[in-house]
């Protein structure tokens, strides 16, 4: 599990083509970019839920990867949270680890599992 106290970092514009789409369902917010042929380039989730703000699958695809779109899920995600007190949370893979760090998130434990119910 990862946690940052910090607000986000400045958000970065989306590469030429791209296009980000938040919607919200039930309290949980969803970030889809599409990539210039129309393609899911990446997305993920968050939810907030009593002073905890958590962030959920996030994935960019193969194909579109080292373009900054990690980085832009996140920051978008992040403008969702309601209460800027709210503890934000994920579970990392080793590869998404390296991404959460670059963004001021740290290592709380080695290993978790969540749930957005």
């Amino acid at each position: 599990m990862m946690v940052t106290d910090g607000p986000p970092p400045p958000r970065r514009p989306l590469p030429a083509g791209y296009i980000a789409t938040t919607t919200h369902t039930a309290g949980v917010a969803h970030v889809a970019i599409t990539g210039p042929a129309g393609d899911l380039a990446a997305s993920g989730y968050a939810a907030e839920l009593d002073d905890v703000f958590v962030y959920d699958r996030i994935v960019t695809a193969e194909a579109h990867r080292r373009r900054g779109l990690g980085h832009a899920l996140m920051t978008t995600l992040a403008t969702t949270r309601r209460s800027p007190r709210a503890q934000q949370i994920l579970t990392a893979t080793d590869m998404g680890a390296a991404l959460y760090a670059s963004l001021g998130w740290r290592e709380y434990c080695p290993y978790t599992s969540a749930a957005i119910v």
